[in-house]
């Protein structure tokens, strides 16, 4: 597994702007934390996804692709940081 950060550096309000993704060894999404700048989160894992946030069907992009767009920053962090994010959206949407 690798895990990924990625901010989207945009003043929209109605979109996720930091992203939290971990990614299996066949490139494909496993789990998904998406913040939007209210300080919502939503989420989704290969067993459930949300009407807003859902698991890619296509292979994630490396990290040197992401950031070829300027409106995009990506990063690897570490397993430890995304599952500190999870645990706080998962935990959010419970209540």
């Amino acid at each position: 597994m690798k895990y990924v950060h990625v901010e989207w550096l945009t003043k929209r309000l109605d979109v996720a702007t930091s992203m939290y993704y971990e990614i299996r060894s066949d490139g494909f999404e496993s789990r998904k934390v998406e913040i939007y700048p209210d300080g919502k989160t939503d989420l989704a894992s290969e067993d459930f996804e949300s009407d807003k946030t859902w698991l890619s069907h296509e292979k994630f992009p490396s990290i040197e692709e992401i950031n070829e767009d300027t409106q995009f920053k990506a990063n690897l962090i570490s397993k430890y940081e995304f599952e500190t994010q999870w645990k706080k959206a998962l935990s959010a949407r419970s209540s």
